[in-house]
């Protein structure tokens, strides 16, 4: 079932960045904010070959649909089920 991220969503996560370090416990805030949406962190070389949706102060965020068998990235928010938190280091 597709769950549409809405821009109500994206400017809640952007408020939920501001002034913080990115980590496992902003992303377990993250999965508790949207529960409605599978969150999945990795470091942002291991999807290096994808376009980010957005990027925020050390994370790109990723849209993931999940309506299929296999996920697959999308830039569609209409179709996104789901993100990845992909974690930057510090300048880049």
């Amino acid at each position: 079932m597709t769950m549409a991220i809405s821009d109500r969503d994206f400017t809640e996560f952007a408020t939920l960045l501001a002034g913080r370090a990115v980590g496992a416990a902003f992303s377990v805030e993250v999965h508790q904010r949207f529960p409605r949406l599978t969150v999945t962190c990795c470091v942002a070389t291991d999807v290096d070959y994808e376009v980010p949706y957005c990027r925020y102060p050390g994370i790109n965020l990723h849209l993931v649909d999940r309506s299929d068998h296999c996920w697959c990235m999308t830039s569609d928010p209409g179709c996104a089920s789901g993100i990845v938190l992909a974690m930057r280091k510090p300048g880049r």
